[in-house]
């Protein structure tokens, strides 16, 4: 019992890995997004 547990959480490291780059790319992405959306009118009205 204690090797398949042992394999199942090796087995979970990647994934969680993938999961938190994608994770952190999309929330990078959104703020990206956000500064551009409210740093255009700022500078247009300058």
């Amino acid at each position: 019992m204690s090797k398949a547990f042992h394999l199942s959480l090796l087995e979970k490291v990647p994934v969680l890995i993938l999961l938190g780059i994608l994770a952190g790319a999309v929330g990078g992405l959104g703020i990206g997004l956000i500064q551009m959306k409210s740093s255009t009118p700022a500078s247009a009205g300058k």
